[in-house]
């Protein structure tokens, strides 16, 4: 029994609509000799010839106008077939914070893995400390952040937990400054030179890049 092709359709549909088999070939990712070879199959398949030249446009013969209507309602309903099973695609964009230690070691890999589940949400990655991440997230500039936080901390949810070591050199102990928040606000205190570094191997790659506001540099 014959059966018309919905992808053979959607080649036809696409000539109807460019007057070429070039033009159609580019609209579904085909080469044009793929395209003459589905329409002289879908010709053979009806039994009349569906496309005239006239000048250096292909048109509808009377035939072809009549499969038109037929062909826009199979590929439609093949369409709308394949929605019905498939799980909605989840899209938009998401606004993700992360401290630069977890940044540089997790979030590379996860986001590869992440981008070919969900290849239509952008995610953009800002870096930076806890501190500063925690007032972005409480200004409504980021949608979630990893950050370091103390067990117990009742807003946020633990993704893992690290023990915390201290390591510094026998022969230049410091003693260090428990009011500043930040770590190299205490280096900074005792005369240490310092100075941020981030990867820019995602950024390279498209894969996120960090706002304005995030980026640091020591003066």
């Amino acid at each position: 029994m014959l059966s018309l092709d919905p992808d053979f359709l959607r080649t036809f549909l696409a000539i109807s609509e460019t007057g070429s088999f070039g033009a159609a070939g580019e609209r579904v990712n085909k080469t044009q000799s793929t395209v003459s070879a589905q329409m002289k199959r879908l010709e053979e398949i009806v039994g009349v010839p569906l496309f005239e030249k006239k000048g250096r446009r292909n048109v509808l013969t009377p035939d072809g106008l009549k499969l038109l209507e037929y062909a826009a309602s199979m590929v439609r309903l093949n369409d709308e077939a394949i929605r019905a099973f498939k799980p909605p695609e989840i899209s938009g964009r998401i606004r993700l914070g992360a401290i630069d230690e977890y940044a540089q070691a997790f979030l590379p890999g996860t986001l590869r893995s992440f981008a070919a589940v969900h290849p239509a949400v952008h995610v953009e990655v800002a870096t930076g400390s806890s501190g500063q991440l925690r007032d972005l997230l409480e200004a409504g500039e980021l949608d979630a952040a990893i950050i370091s936080c103390r067990t117990g901390d009742s807003d946020t949810e633990i993704l893992r937990s690290d023990r915390l070591h201290w390591f510094g050199g026998e022969t230049t102990p410091r003693t260090m400054t428990i009011r500043s928040p930040y770590a190299h606000g205490r280096q900074a205190a005792h005369g240490v030179k310092w100075r941020p570094q981030h990867s820019c191997a995602m950024a390279a790659n498209g894969a996120w890049r960090s706002p304005p506001q995030m980026r640091r540099s020591s003066r």
